[in-house]
């Protein structure tokens, strides 16, 4: 139910003896234009009680004053809500880097739309897109990815491909070794332009294409993590949706932990919301 007072009676002062004063328990409200829901309160009827009828029309505007009152309440308490108590929103810049043809424009639509559509064999440089992820019922994150080809191009490019990253996917394509020796030196390029608190980026290693050849290649893998430092490996095939989302998943977690690490367990001497690339351009 909402009530609201007319102008004319917010206008008029509290003082105002011919308008607002008790006399004999009656009070006078001819100027009052009090609403309930919209519609005008009626006169009262023919015999009604003048002393009645003032008294319901005091305490509608006491209901006003406290419904109003009210109201202030739930709004400074709501603004003043810990921002723990809120819904957390997360972004975070995922780069993918490979050599062409190891099928990272295929990787980025099974994991965002989950169908497959066969590669021209053609990469698209700086293809960018986005994904949302729910992480639980108060945190939710903004996946922005960014995939570009081996050669970026000048400075101005690297610097905007690299700038503000969270998180970085390699890919190389598992019927090809060559692929593997390439991203040495992309995973080399990217640790020395971007880092996050003074560290490198968490980034997973895929071993794309395992559908096309079964070998073993764990041991391979967890030594190539080791000395390059990739955070974990997957073997994948976006054919047959294969550890596109588990990868995705684990990246993801790891970044919300580094986001959630307490400023205490990182350098003194890096601020906060140090990530950025280290180029001279920034």
């Amino acid at each position: 139910m909402e009530f609201a007072l007319g102008s004319n009676a917010a206008n008029r002062p509290e003082n105002d003896s011919e308008k607002s004063s008790f006399s004999e328990g009656e009070t006078e409200f001819s100027d009052v234009d009090l609403t309930i829901n919209g519609s005008t309160m009626a006169e009262p009827e023919a015999g009604t009680s003048r002393q009645s009828y003032s008294a319901s029309g005091i305490r509608q505007r006491q209901l006003q004053r406290n419904l109003e009152r009210e109201a202030h309440t739930s709004r400074s308490n709501f603004e003043n809500v810990p921002e723990t108590t809120k819904k957390r929103e997360y972004i975070f810049k995922v780069l993918l880097f490979g050599v062409a043809g190891v099928g990272k424009t295929s990787i980025i639509k099974r994991y965002i739309y989950n169908y497959f559509l066969p590669e021209n064999g053609d990469d698209i440089p700086g293809q960018y897109s986005v994904k949302v992820e729910v992480l639980d019922h108060d945190r939710i994150a903004l996946i922005q990815i960014w995939d570009s080809t081996a050669e970026r191009g000048d400075d101005s490019d690297a610097s905007l491909y690299y700038k503000m990253a969270s998180g970085a996917v390699a890919v190389f394509d598992i019927t090809n070794p060559g692929t593997l020796k390439e991203l040495d030196r992309l995973k080399k390029e990217m640790d020395e332009n971007v880092t996050f608190r003074g560290r490198p980026i968490p980034c997973v290693l895929l071993a794309n294409k395992c559908d096309l050849l079964d070998v073993d290649i764990d041991k391979k893998m967890k030594d190539q993590c080791k000395k390059k430092g990739y955070i974990n490996w997957f073997k994948t095939s976006v054919v047959e949706s294969i550890n596109i989302q588990e990868a995705f998943g684990y990246l993801l977690d790891e970044m919300v932990k580094k986001e959630e690490e307490p400023i205490d367990n990182v350098d003194q001497n890096e601020t906060f919301l140090s990530r950025c690339c280290s180029c001279s351009l920034c």
